[in-house]
C-alpha cells in the first residue's frame, strides 16, 4: 500500500509537467495478472494487479549508467563541456519545477536521464513534494543520503534550494564518478554533511573556475546564501548552453496522453532536432 502510494505520487507529479527536461508521461494502467493462456486465462485471487505507466524512453540510460559502464570513481569522468550541458539541462528542468512549487528531493545522476541524441530529462518522481502542502515548505527527512542538503537532514525547513544542494553533489559526482562521503556507510555520510565544509572537487586545477563556482554557488550550506535554481539559470558555467536549449525548445508542446500521444511521440523523436552539441556527441 505504501509503495502503491509513493508511485500515484509520481504519477499525479507527472501528469502536471510539460516540461522537455522532465521525462514525459503518457499513461497507467493495472493489468491483471491470470492463470493459463489465451482469452481462458483465470484471474489469480489474491494477486494484486500489475500498474504500468507508459513514459518517454530515454535510449540512453541515466548519467549513473555511464559511469557505472566505464568503472566508476577514478576510471569515468565527462568531459566538462558534457558536464556543463547537463547542468544547462537539469538547471532548466528545476526552474520548471520550482516554479510550479514542486520540490524533487532525489536529484543525482542516476535520475538525470539522457537520449542518445544528447538531450536531458529529470526523472523518478516518486519522493517529490509539492511545496505548497506545508505554507511553502516542507520537513521531512527524504531522498538519497549522499545527496541530501543539511537543512533536510537537520530536519529544518527547506524549499526548491534543497534541490540546488543535490545539483552541486551531482555535478561533483559527474566529474568524479562518485559523490562525496560515498566510501562512508550512508548513516555516517548522514551525520557528516552537516558537521563538514560544504564539498568541492579534489583536483580543482582540472577544472574551469566557472565550474567550481557554480558547485559553490550550489553548495552553500546556509540555504539562505545559496543560489536558487532560477537565479543559476544566469551563471556564466551554463549560461549559453541555457540560452540555446531555451531557443531550441521554444516551440515544445506536449504530445498529450494515451496511445495517440506516445505515438506521436514516437514520430517526433525521429525527426527532433539533436540536443546541445558536446552531449549529442558524447552520446554518440
Amino acid at each position: 500500500e505504501q509503495e502503491a502510494d509513493k508511485i500515484m505520487s509520481e504519477i499525479d507529479i507527472l501528469s502536471k509537467c510539460d516540461s522537455p527536461f522532465i521525462v514525459g508521461y503518457f499513461e497507467c494502467f493495472l493489468r491483471s495478472l491470470v492463470q493459463g493462456g489465451g482469452h481462458h486465462g483465470q484471474r489469480v485471487e489474491g494477486h494484486p494487479n500489475e500498474m504500468w505507466i507508459v513514459m518517454e524512453f530515454c535510449d540512453g540510460g541515466s548519467v549513473s549508467d555511464l559511469i557505472e559502464a566505464a568503472g566508476g570513481r577514478g576510471f569515468f569522468a565527462m568531459p566538462e563541456e558534457c558536464i556543463r550541458a547537463a547542468c544547462a539541462g537539469i538547471v532548466l528542468g528545476l526552474e520548471y519545477l520550482h516554479k510550479k512549487e514542486i520540490c524533487h528531493r532525489d536529484i543525482k545522476c542516476g535520475n538525470v536521464l539522457l537520449t542518445n541524441d544528447g538531450h536531458v530529462k529529470l526523472a523518478d518522481f516518486g519522493v517529490s513534494a509539492e511545496l505548497t502542502n506545508t505554507i511553502n515548505k516542507r520537513k521531512t527527512v527524504v531522498g538519497s543520503p549522499f545527496w541530501i542538503a543539511p537543512e533536510v537532514i537537520k530536519e529544518s525547513h527547506y524549499d526548491g534550494r534543497a534541490d540546488v544542494w543535490s545539483l552541486g553533489i551531482t555535478v561533483i559526482e559527474m566529474a568524479e564518478g562518485a559523490p562525496p562521503h560515498s566510501n562512508l556507510n550512508p548513516l555516517r555520510a548522514i551525520f557528516l554533511i552537516p558537521s563538514k565544509p560544504a564539498p568541492t572537487l579534489a583536483d580543482p586545477d582540472n577544472w574551469s573556475p566557472e565550474m567550481l563556482d557554480f558547485i559553490r554557488c550550489c553548495c552553500k550550506k546556509d540555504p539562505s546564501e545559496r543560489s536558487d535554481s532560477a537565479l543559476l539559470t544566469g551563471h556564466p558555467f551554463v549560461m549559453q548552453e541555457v540560452i540555446a536549449l531555451r531557443r531550441m525548445h521554444a516551440d515544445f508542446e506536449n504530445c498529450g496522453y494515451g496511445r495517440s500521444g506516445y505515438e506521436r511521440a514516437a514520430e517526433m523523436c525521429e525527426t527532433r532536432s539533436p540536443g546541445l552539441p558536446a552531449l549529442a556527441s558524447f552520446m554518440e
